[in-house]
């Protein structure tokens, strides 16, 4: 009988005839990508890209409120208004006092639960079923709610640190006092974030006799932790404890140059901003001298604020550079236990006084010890340049 193939005589000749390939006998076909989620075919890669970004790519769900959303895990200080709150890219929420059983609320609704909220803690879950055959897209914040919105409370407070700790020579013992006067006023988050304020300019001072540790100087975690809670409520005190924050951190974000009522630390702000707003052009226009109202010392500011302060003011009454003028700063911004952040503030007082009087060269030594720096150098080294020039 005829044969139509090989004949194999043994078992390698299987095993290398089932490694050959046979071509197909309608040629080679043109690789294709289909989509998992709709089955769609696509003869391209970039095509099929193209379809899952415009049909089934999701974006993550979030709220705001006033227009910021908030962290993940965050604190409220402020009563929020209902009108102010939007949620985008959500197809379901979901709200939990205890993180363990959430219970979904209509969309429209939020708004008004979160209103409701002045103290306690929330957990909000957002959902973002943005395709049927795909996994969810979830957001969760974690808001733990701290309303103090009763103003006699907060005027006791007030009038209690004033009294208390708003005087020179303030120690450790004026704190204590003044935690223990506002202990029955209930806003415990408030005159706690007061204290800091203080307890940070004894140590950025150093001063021992205060009751302070001498060999810490790790002032800035006490500002940090004060700011945080004071720049939520819109009141004269706190204002001004922020923006003295502010200024010895050298923040001069044109956001927080509101004025104070502090004169020199308005006259200081309006000198300092121009000249670390990022990206900003600069001009030397002859700053407004600190007004000479009365006076009322209302909290402490820490030494090396005090003598940037008093500097700004003078220098911005100044119309005649002078020899004496030059050395005194000199001496000022050279001092070695001087904080960082005052010796950037003293040379670029010194730099843009030197600048705006016309005596460029004198402006030389402070304006190289701030190129590079974080706040003043990029001012610093356009100001080198067109001084070289």
């Amino acid at each position: 009988m005829p044969t139509c193939s090989w004949i194999r005589e043994k078992d390698s000749d299987a095993f290398y005839a089932a490694l050959e390939s046979v071509p197909s006998p309608g040629g080679e076909r043109a690789p294709s990508w289909q989509c998992p989620f709709c089955a769609a075919i696509f003869p391209k890669a970039e095509s099929f890209r193209l379809h899952l970004e415009g049909t089934h790519t999701g974006r993550r769900p979030f709220v705001t409120f006033g227009g910021a959303e908030p962290k993940s895990t965050d604190v409220i200080r402020q009563r929020i208004d209902s009108k102010s709150v939007a949620i985008f890219d959500t197809t379901r929420a979901y709200l939990s006092r205890d993180h363990s059983t959430f219970s979904e609320i209509a969309l429209s609704k939020v708004a008004g639960e979160l209103a409701r909220n002045s103290d306690g803690r929330l957990w909000i879950r957002l959902k973002n079923q943005f395709d049927a055959n795909a996994d969810p897209i979830h957001t969760e914040y974690d808001l733990s709610f701290r309303v103090y919105d009763d103003d006699a409370k907060l005027k006791r407070v007030d009038l209690a640190f004033v009294k208390t700790l708003g005087k020179d020579g303030v120690t450790m013992d004026d704190v204590d006092a003044f935690i223990r006067q506002t202990e029955d006023i209930a806003v415990p988050e408030y005159s706690a974030a007061m204290a800091d304020y203080v307890i940070g300019v004894l140590v950025k001072d150093g001063d021992p006799a205060t009751g302070i540790r001498a060999a810490t100087r790790d002032y800035g975690s006490r500002y940090e932790g004060a700011l945080t809670v004071l720049r939520e409520f819109a009141r004269p005190l706190p204002r001004l404890l922020c923006s003295l924050i502010r200024f010895s951190r050298n923040d001069f974000a044109l956001g927080h140059m509101a004025a104070t009522g502090f004169g020199l630390l308005d006259s200081a702000n309006a000198q300092l901003s121009p000249l670390a707003h990022k990206g900003g052009r600069w001009t030397a226009t002859k700053p407004t001298p600190a007004s000479d109202e009365k006076k009322m010392t209302v909290c402490p500011v820490d030494n090396g604020s005090a003598a940037v302060l008093w500097r700004a003011g003078q220098l911005a009454a100044t119309a005649r550079w002078s020899r004496d003028l030059e050395a005194q700063l000199h001496a000022e911004a050279d001092v070695p236990n001087l904080d960082p952040e005052d010796r950037q503030k003293f040379f670029a007082l010194w730099a843009a006084t030197a600048h705006r009087l016309g005596k460029k060269e004198s402006a030389i030594y402070p304006l190289r010890n701030l190129a590079g720096s974080y706040c003043f150098g990029q001012w610093a080294d356009m100001l080198l340049e067109e001084i070289d020039r």
